[in-house]
């Protein structure tokens, strides 16, 4: 298995892409996204336990 990370319209994020939250017009805005993951099955399955790890990064321009 392998975790597969969506973006907000089910749009499959591809590893190290770029994710544009979207701008700040005016102060106190808050932006948000929203993210999903599914697990894709890269073999035969069995039973046992699934664990996953995602590190987002923020960069501030």
């Amino acid at each position: 298995m392998a975790p597969q990370i969506l973006d907000g319209s089910n749009t499959p994020v591809s590893n190290g892409a770029h994710s544009p939250l979207g701008v700040v017009t005016t102060p106190g805005q808050n932006l948000s996204n929203t993210y999903q993951v599914r697990y894709i099955a890269t073999g035969a399955a069995t039973a046992g336990a699934v664990q996953g790890l995602a590190t987002f990064n923020l960069v501030y321009n």
